[in-house]
C-alpha cells in the first residue's frame, strides 16, 4: 500500500465530505449527477477525496465501487424517498422539517450514507495499493475524464436513469450539461477539497 493509504479512512472521508458538500456549487452538481446520470454522491465525493490524495481513479474503479455498495445504495434511496414523501405530504408546512419524525428520518438516512462511505473505503483496497502521484492537478484532470465516462456509462446502461426516452437533441443537451456539472464539481474538489 502507498504511504497515503494510511490517510484514507472512512472517518477522513466523512470529514472531507462534510467540508466539500456545502462549498460553492458542489451540492447542486452532486445532486444533479445523482438524479440525471444515476451516479452515487458518495462515490463522487470519494473520487474527489482520492484525487486530493494523488490517487488515479478510473471509470472501471467507479463501476467496481458502485457494485460493491449497491445494496446499501438501494437502502439509502428507499430511506431518502420515504423522507421526501413525508416532506411532500406536509407541503408548505415549515413545521414538517422540524418534526421529530422528519428528524428521525433524516438521521437514519445520514447513518445509511455513512455506512455507504465505510463500504466504499473497504472496497477501494486495490485502488489504495497504487502509487500516489505527486502532481495532484493531474489526478484531478484524469478524474474529470473518468467521471464523464462513468456518467455516460451509468446514464446509458442503468435503464432506471431519467431521460433514457429523450430525443437525440435532448440527449445531446443533457450530456453537455452533465459534462459541465462534472467540470464544476472537479474544480470544486480541487480547490476546496485539498
Amino acid at each position: 500500500m502507498s504511504a497515503n493509504s494510511a490517510f484514507v479512512t472512512s472517518d477522513a472521508f466523512w470529514q472531507y465530505s462534510l467540508r466539500v458538500y456545502g462549498a460553492g456549487q458542489t451540492k447542486d452538481c452532486l445532486l444533479y449527477l445523482q438524479d440525471e446520470a444515476n451516479l452515487n454522491v458518495n462515490i463522487l465525493l470519494f473520487s474527489g477525496f482520492l484525487a486530493s490524495k494523488g490517487y488515479m481513479l478510473y471509470a472501471t474503479d467507479i463501476s467496481h465501487l458502485f457494485k460493491a455498495i449497491k445494496p446499501l445504495d438501494e437502502r439509502t434511496k428507499r430511506l431518502r424517498a420515504k423522507r421526501i414523501r413525508f416532506a411532500l405530504a406536509c407541503s408548505g408546512q415549515s413545521k414538517c422539517k422540524l418534526s421529530a419524525y422528519y428528524k428521525a428520518l433524516m438521521a437514519t438516512e445520514i447513518m445509511s450514507e455513512k455506512e455507504q462511505q465505510e463500504a466504499i473505503v473497504k472496497a477501494a483496497i486495490d485502488i489504495l495499493k497504487r502509487p500516489v502521484l505527486t502532481n495532484i492537478s493531474y489526478a484531478f484532470q484524469n478524474l474529470k475524464s473518468e467521471l464523464v465516462k462513468s456518467a455516460y456509462f451509468f446514464a446509458n446502461n442503468n435503464l432506471d436513469c431519467p431521460g433514457s426516452d429523450l430525443s437525440s437533441d435532448k440527449k445531446l443537451e443533457k450530456s453537455t450539461l452533465i459534462r459541465q456539472k462534472i467540470s464544476v464539481l472537479v474544480q470544486q474538489f480541487s480547490t476546496v477539497g485539498r
